[in-house]
């Protein structure tokens, strides 16, 4: 089961007649994606870093999802006890004859809580 998060809005400071997501996941609303074959999140990729001085792991997946599927750039997803963030959603245009919309495939990354 996946869990998609995404945060409540609020006024942006900045321009009061606009919004912006609010800076914590308090009141985010939680809808569970459909079951596969509708929406299932592919193996992760994790790669590592090292230098002198530091070193990172980061790890990226891919949803793969109907286009129909309510997601969007800065979500969150529970997936199997891991957090990941949608840092973009791609185009998925229908065939302009038959209607047709093939799947789209969500890069996300994983959330590593220190």
């Amino acid at each position: 089961m996946i869990l998609r998060d995404r945060r409540a809005t609020e006024p942006d400071p900045y321009n009061p007649g606009r919004t912006r997501p609010a800076a914590t996941w308090d009141d985010a609303a939680t809808i569970t994606l459909p079951d596969p074959p509708a929406a299932w999140i592919g193996t992760p990729s994790i790669q590592a870093s090292s230098d002198p001085a530091r070193s990172s792991t980061s790890s990226t997946a891919s949803l793969f999802c109907d286009a129909t599927v309510d997601v969007r750039q800065g979500d969150r997803l529970r997936y199997s006890g891991h957090t990941f963030i949608v840092h973009a959603v791609p185009l998925s245009t229908p065939n302009p004859w038959t209607g047709w919309q093939p799947p789209v495939e969500i890069p996300i990354q994983e959330v590593i809580d220190p």
